[in-house]
């Protein structure tokens, strides 16, 4: 299902003035849920819309609610849906590529390192 709602922000305008963007945006989410009476979720633009310019909040947004699993996202009007990107995943086979062979074992390096602090305890030249 997907609607569209225009959100109007008269009643935030009465509010104190540094406190709009955060109530426009409380207002937004609870008037969405009224009116498709399931949960809402804002997207980010949306968030962004309204409290892009701090407390000069605009006077109405126009929203597209569109259904999910448990809940309704609620996107601006031109927006693009946000698709979600899966990573490939590496195979083991190149993790065992991509380590370098020419590295010593940690075992020798301690070693060597041992065998070069006896040589320079020697003393005074």
């Amino acid at each position: 299902m997907e609607r569209l709602i225009v959100v109007p922000f008269r009643h935030v305008f009465e509010k104190p003035r540094k406190k709009r963007a955060r109530i426009a945006t409380a207002f937004a989410k609870e008037f969405l849920e009224k009116h498709v009476k399931k949960p809402v979720k804002l997207s980010m633009a949306v968030n962004e819309f309204i409290t892009g310019k701090g407390e000069n909040i605009p006077r109405r947004i126009r929203v597209i609610v569109k259904d999910e699993k448990d809940y309704m996202i609620a996107r601006l009007e031109n927006e693009k849906p946000v698709e979600k990107k899966e990573k490939p995943k590496k195979k083991v086979a190149e993790k065992t590529e991509e380590k370098n062979t020419d590295e010593k074992p940690k075992k020798e390096v301690k070693a060597e390192k041992k065998k070069v602090k006896k040589d320079d305890k020697g003393g005074k030249d």
